[in-house]
């Protein structure tokens, strides 16, 4: 049972890091650009009697709603696979990080500083697991330090976790889940925001009395909208900004604590490993 609820907790998790921001990419679109695009053009054009817009609306909402979530999976997944690294380098820069001297703000996970900034905090047992640590290099070794220093040796270290220690692989991939969402909602966000901006804009025009000249009679029947979808899209905005402000204080040290995870994952992993084998080895030696 523990295997199950294991595995549904990961694939939940899974899930919302990948639906979420998908789904707030597309809902700030509709809900900050498309819907007052609409209506701008509807009362660009005369149309003042919407009823056939909401007799069709009623009529396939819910092919709607299944298409609505089945396309922010997809794109949900497309940021997903978007690389982190941008969000990181400028969560570096918000967060002044430890690992990272003037002069080398371009170095990126999983940061060949690393190793210097475990043994000033007193982690000796996690620096020598690191392979790419500069501690005591020639400048000559550095090139070779900078060419283990990628993503491609943590994703082994994931797989000996994985290989050694199922039990901790579940919350290593929880981790890089969690952080997964974090970039695919910040990217979200920067993506729409001036979409969301445009809007506003939208609305602004048809609201301004400087300009009622230039509109047909057909937009005072909708001036109320206009201005309640100006206020709810300056509101979004600032809520928006807000947010991706406070992901980029937040993201780095959550990104740190996942890479700190995945060295002492595999510290554990080791040790287990080498465990069953003395235990192993004794069995062997006693039936000998």
């Amino acid at each position: 049972m523990s295997e199950f609820l294991r595995a549904f907790r990961l694939g939940t998790v899974n899930l919302f890091g990948i639906a979420i921001p998908g789904f707030l990419l597309l809902f700030f679109a509709t809900i900050g650009l498309l819907i007052p695009a609409q209506i701008f053009i509807l009362n660009y054009n005369e149309v003042s009697n919407w009823h056939f817009s909401i007799e069709w609306y009623n009529s396939t909402k819910w092919f709607m709603i299944g298409t609505f979530v089945l396309i922010s999976y997809v794109v949900g997944f497309i940021l997903r696979l978007t690389s982190p690294d941008k969000l990181d380098g400028i969560s570096i820069e918000v967060c002044d990080s430890p690992l990272f001297l003037n002069g080398d703000k371009g170095v990126r996970f999983p940061y060949l500083r690393l190793g210097p900034y475990l043994r000033q905090q007193g982690h000796d047992d996690l620096q020598n697991i690191i392979s790419w640590d500069i501690s005591g290099c020639s400048d000559d070794s550095i090139p070779e330090k900078v060419q283990k220093c990628s993503n491609t040796t943590i994703n082994r270290l994931k797989a000996e976790i994985s290989f050694k220690c199922p039990e901790l692989a579940a919350t290593v991939e929880s981790n890089e889940a969690h952080i997964r969402l974090m970039s695919g909602t910040w990217l979200a966000i920067r993506t729409t925001l001036p979409l969301v901006g445009l809007g506003a804009f939208i609305c602004l025009y048809v609201s301004i009395p400087l300009f009622k000249s230039y509109l047909n009679p057909t937009f005072s029947k909708c001036l109320a909208y206009y201005h309640l979808q100006l206020v709810s899209n300056t509101f979004l905005i600032v809520g928006m900004i807000w947010s991706n402000k406070k992901i980029e204080r937040l993201f780095h040290p959550r990104r740190v604590g996942e890479l700190l995870f995945i060295l002492q994952a595999v510290f554990l992993a080791r040790q287990s490993d080498n465990s069953d084998t003395s235990t192993a080895d004794n069995d062997a030696e006693a039936k000998g």
